[in-house]
């Protein structure tokens, strides 16, 4: 038996009923204990468990902040999109919006560059959608181009509200992303201009194909080849070529 011990003993006999042992805290029990606890409130440790790594909360923004950008981006009085501020840069968005409604309205490019889905409706848990913006864009009276794609970002979506990227209906999203027009089509970089039975250049309602025309000499593409490689029929081709701003 350990000495210290038994000589604690033989004073605690000799002292009467009231004295009592007194053992120091055991360290590697409370070093055990308060890195257990530390690891729990953490949100992942080491392998061993011995280092806690916090986690710092996420900025969280306004709820109505796409309500307020968009009625920055729209004209109450005329309902027409504001221009001066659909094609200024960011960081002029972003310092207008927070001197109007405070530091908070001020976000980051991240968060502005950031794909979003584009659903009107994903519940109150996700407040800064793209689709939650085109609702408050409609309130105030604005027709919005369809957008195909299920993700875009807030950046983006100014640029598709200019008829400029790539979430235009008459941007086929593959790749290479593929630009309709009503007069030529950009292929992987490449203008290709429609052309009728005669090869002469002509509009996309009386056209048979594509042509282009580079040092290396033509290269020409059947209309029905084309509908292969957009996935698209002749209808809709030229419903979309129809809608580009060329």
């Amino acid at each position: 038996m350990n000495d210290n011990l038994i000589s604690k003993i033989a004073l605690a006999a000799s002292s009467g009923p009231d004295m009592k042992i007194v053992e120091s805290p055991n360290k590697a029990a409370t070093d055990w204990s308060r890195t257990k606890r530390k690891s729990a409130n953490a949100t992942k440790t080491d392998p061993d468990g011995d280092i806690a790594t916090y986690r710092t909360p996420a900025k969280k923004h306004p709820y109505d902040w796409c309500d307020k950008l968009a009625a920055l981006l729209v004209n109450p009085t005329n309902r027409q999109l504001r221009h001066e501020y659909l094609s200024c840069s960011i960081d002029k968005l972003r310092e207008t919006l927070g001197t109007l409604h405070g530091k908070d309205y001020e976000v980051t490019d991240a968060f502005v560059k950031k794909p979003r889905t584009t659903k009107v409706s994903v519940g109150g848990k996700y407040p800064h959608t793209i689709g939650r913006l085109m609702s408050a864009l409609s309130s105030r009276g604005v027709t919005i181009p369809p957008i195909e794609q299920r993700q875009i970002s807030f950046n983006q979506i100014r640029r598709h509200l200019l008829g400029k990227g790539k979430a235009q209906e008459f941007v086929v999203a593959k790749p290479p992303y593929i630009t309709l027009g009503r007069r030529f089509v950009t292929l992987g970089g490449n203008q290709y201009h429609w052309v009728n039975i005669m090869g002469l250049a002509c509009e996309v309602d009386t056209a048979m194909g594509l042509e282009r025309t580079s040092r290396l000499g033509k290269s020409f593409l059947l209309y029905s080849d084309f509908e292969g490689v957009v996935g698209l029929d002749r209808n809709e081709i030229e419903r979309r070529c129809s809608l580009a701003p060329q």
